[in-house]
């Protein structure tokens, strides 16, 4: 909990060389995560899973975690985790045009992601989601402007499944079909999420966003922070992605600054 884990550097993979294991942070079966800024850290040697966070089938917790500029083979920010919560994941990348520059998992187990904002990964298949035979469950999630030749947002390979629970995800590329396809599952929407300043990587929704009290309330939010420790429901209905927004403090607005004054 409350750790900077950036800038380390994988030569040695987990398990005799075969997976780097999460170079920034390796959960065990049933690890947690908390409140941890996983930054620049880098595995792309082989076979490597995971250039931030690697996390093996179990019972762990990846939350309120901010999850960028990772490099690895198998997911670039997050691989094979369980469940992720309120986490931003931007701006990983993958090696070698592999899979899953956001989060991959390519195994055959079940993910969670609650209330994640997975956005600027680059790939060569996923961009910001892939599995192989694993499920993935999008709840009130943000999947959006990532980069990959195949599946901008979501690549789905072999028997891989991907369900959209009030979330904010374009659509998803499978193996064996040629186009993309829209992904399946109650209130989800593929408009543009609006945020704040995405150049400067600040992804917070604007006033104006779509993906602002439109999501699913849960029964983990009611003493729930969100990635900013603002409370996790600020005006009855809960948001999608990792930031609520906090319509007092923020102000939605472009003006000119006024040159010279009139006398």
């Amino acid at each position: 909990s409350n750790f900077d884990i950036r800038e380390n550097l994988g030569l040695i993979g987990f398990n005799n060389g075969q997976y780097a294991g999460g170079v920034g942070a390796y959960l065990g079966a049933s690890g947690t995560v908390v409140f941890c800024s996983i930054v620049s850290n880098q595995c792309d040697t082989g076979n490597s899973w995971g250039g931030g966070v690697y996390q093996p089938a179990g019972a762990g917790i990846l939350a309120n975690c901010t999850i960028m500029y990772n490099k690895g083979f198998y997911g670039g920010g997050v691989c094979s985790a369980v469940l992720v919560r309120n986490c931003l994941i931007a701006c990983n990348r993958i090696s070698n045009g592999s899979n899953g520059g956001g989060v991959a998992d390519p195994t055959s187990g079940n993910l969670i992601l609650q209330n994640c904002t997975i956005v600027s990964n680059t790939a060569g298949q996923g961009g910001g989601v892939y599995m192989y035979s694993a499920s993935v469950r999008l709840e009130n999630t943000i999947v959006y402007f990532n980069q990959a030749p195949i599946g901008t947002n979501a690549y789905l390979e072999n028997s891989g499944y991907m369900t959209n629970v009030y979330s904010c995800v374009t659509a998803y590329v499978r193996s064996n079909q040629p186009s993309e396809a829209s992904i399946a599952g109650p209130g989800g929407i593929t408009n543009d999420p609006q945020f704040v300043n995405a150049a400067a990587n600040d992804y917070r929704l604007r006033l104006s966003s779509p993906c602002m009290n439109s999501g699913s309330n849960q029964l983990w939010m009611a003493d729930a922070t969100d990635l900013a420790d603002n409370p996790r429901i600020s005006a009855g209905t809960v948001d999608r992605g990792a930031y609520e927004v906090n319509s007092l403090l923020q102000c939605d607005f472009l003006g000119d600054l006024p040159v010279g004054f009139a006398p």
